[in-house]
């Protein structure tokens, strides 16, 4: 599943339904809390305040979500998405016990 931007979220609320079902199902397949933490909650706001900086051409509307959230200091790119890919699957594999196919 795709991630969508929180902003957008509020404009599709059947996309919030779906992600949030697929969510449960992670979060019982690892044995991990119905909730996240608000630790989790705040790095994805700020995580999303970098992506509005930097990646998003005209980011001079501002976002209600994001209020009083800094982005990151450090600048982020776009990687081509066989490297963003690589870079997921060799995270994925360094935390479970599964080998690469």
């Amino acid at each position: 599943m795709g991630d969508m931007s929180s902003p957008l979220k509020t404009l599709v609320p059947d996309f919030k339904k779906i992600e949030d079902k697929v969510l449960s199902v992670i979060l019982e397949r690892f044995g991990l809390e119905s909730e996240l933490p608000e630790s989790v909650k705040h790095a994805d706001l700020v995580l999303l305040a970098t992506e509005k900086r930097d990646l998003i051409e005209r980011n001079e509307v501002e976002w209600a979500v994001l209020e009083g959230i800094e982005p990151m200091d450090r600048r982020i790119g776009a990687l081509p998405p066989i490297h963003a890919k690589q870079m997921f699957m060799n995270a994925y594999y360094g935390i479970t016990s599964e080998e690469p196919a």
